[in-house]
């Protein structure tokens, strides 16, 4: 249910909704190098950590210029599965979940479903929940890159009120700079 990532290793990436031995998914890689599937990390959200990923749906993995991937999961996350969004480095190492957003928090946002896009070292995305399940709004939300610690409090820019709702589509840049999605 996840789109693909191109990478500069000339690989491609994308996260699995279930699956990957304990069913909760699997951050996969088609090495072209062997011709070869190789699943670089399984989720353990069912079983031991709830913090990790579980049921990708639009949520393609991003690299950032440092090299490093980026992702969301619509479920998983809390015990609740609000979601969660993790970073990855392409061989695999380095799991870290980000953070586990959750309902009942003012303009938190949970959820997420958008792609990424990268400025000036952040990478932005949104969630389609803002507070209330199914109230009609959502967050757009930014993360530091060189942040590396699974305690980062997002930095919230903008919650959805009359100007649409549930954001679920990949940010684009224009060519004035500017950051359009659906």
């Amino acid at each position: 249910r996840s789109k693909l990532l191109w990478a500069s290793d000339n690989n491609l990436y994308w996260t699995s909704s279930g699956g990957g031995g304990v069913g909760s998914g699997s951050i996969v890689k088609y090495n072209f190098a062997n011709s070869q599937f190789e699943i670089i990390h399984t989720s353990n959200w069912q079983n031991v950590n709830p913090g990790e990923y579980h049921g990708a749906l639009n949520n393609p993995l991003f690299e950032a210029s440092n090299g490093v991937l980026f992702g969301a999961s619509y479920q998983g996350g809390s015990s609740s599965g609000t979601g969660s969004m993790f970073k990855i480095n392409k061989d695999g190492t380095g799991y870290l979940t980000i953070f586990q957003p959750a309902s009942g928090f003012a303009d938190e946002g949970f959820r997420p479903m958008g792609g990424f896009v990268e400025y000036n070292g952040y990478v932005y995305s949104a969630c389609t929940q803002e507070e209330m399940e199914n109230q009609n709004s959502g967050t757009f939300y930014r993360i530091d890159i060189n942040q590396n610690s699974s305690l980062l409090i997002l930095d919230n820019f903008h919650t959805l009120d009359f100007e649409g709702t549930r954001p679920e589509g990949t940010f684009t840049e224009s060519p004035n700079g500017r950051f359009y999605i659906t």
